[in-house]
């Protein structure tokens, strides 16, 4: 049925048949559908923000789900992550930078292990990611082509808390667009060559 106002998916999520997430926005607040086997139903994400979007989708269980995008409030662009416990969505707090900064993906591993890759600016636009370890969530650093005038991590995604991958792009003055992908190993971030 046609709504009232724009609405749009970006990230999706299927642990199972009947638990499958779908995550995005609506009228210039976070959109967060459920699929419980039979139908979709939307699912409330209350936030602090004057108004939010999510770009990914997170979940490894019924009672444990992330999401992560970006929240305006009081003019200030920052990441948000939500946190779904089985029973409703509450938004986790994630540090506060100066710049514009957002998650365009997460990856969570249950239990307590959850990544969001994004992209801050600074005044370049430069890689951002982030990480809960079951009690906060801090800023990790992680590698930028040198020279590069953007870079922006697009996807992360997980196979365990030591085998990390996000990918995205970069582009320097005069060049095209080139893949960028990450890996982290358990201690740190590394760029990994990749074909264009």
């Amino acid at each position: 049925n046609p709504g009232t106002t724009n609405a749009y998916l970006s990230g999706v999520s299927a642990p199972s048949r009947s638990n499958v997430w779908a995550a995005g926005e609506a009228g210039g607040h976070s959109l967060m559908l459920r699929w419980n086997g039979t139908a979709w139903k939307r699912i409330a994400t209350p936030t602090s923000c004057t108004s939010d979007l999510l770009e990914g989708v997170s979940a490894d269980s019924v009672t444990d789900a992330w999401a992560g995008g970006f929240c305006v409030s009081g003019g200030a662009v920052q990441t948000l992550a939500l946190h779904w416990d089985g029973t409703s969505w509450t938004q986790v707090g994630t540090p506060v930078q100066a710049n514009t900064n957002e998650f365009n993906g997460v990856a969570a591993i249950p239990p307590t292990d959850v990544w969001g890759a994004g992209v801050v600016q600074a005044p370049n636009n430069l890689t951002l990611t982030e990480h809960w370890d079951g009690t906060s969530v801090t800023q990790v650093s992680s590698p930028n082509p040198k020279g590069s005038l953007q870079t922006v991590l697009a996807a992360v995604s997980a196979a365990s808390s030591a085998d990390v991958w996000a990918a995205g792009y970069y582009f320097k003055s005069g060049l095209p667009y080139e893949t960028l992908i990450l890996h982290w190993n358990g201690t740190a971030w590394t760029k990994v060559p990749s074909p264009n």
